[in-house]
C-alpha cells in the first residue's frame, strides 16, 4: 500500500503541482508532497498519513509566511 501511496504522490507532483504552483505556493520547506513522501518512508503509511493530515491542516492557501517543517 506505502508503494501505491507513493507513486501517488510522485504522480501529484509531476502532473497537478505544476500546474497549481502557477496560483499558489507553499509556504512550508519542503513541500507538503515531499513531507508526505519522507514520511510515509520514515515511519509508514498508517503514521505517514497521520502527519501529512495534521500538515495539511495547518495550510492556509494564499499564506506566504515560509516556515520549516521537517518529518
Amino acid at each position: 500500500m506505502a508503494k501505491l501511496y507513493l507513486l501517488i504522490v510522485w504522480l501529484y507532483k509531476k502532473l497537478v503541482s505544476p500546474i497549481w504552483s502557477k496560483f499558489f505556493r507553499c509556504r512550508f520547506y519542503p513541500t507538503c508532497s515531499e513531507y508526505s513522501k519522507r514520511a510515509v518512508k520514515k515511519y509508514g503509511l498508517k503514521t505517514g498519513l497521520k502527519m501529512t493530515i495534521n500538515r495539511l491542516s495547518r495550510c492556509k492557501v494564499g499564506n506566504h509566511d515560509s516556515c520549516i517543517d521537517l518529518p
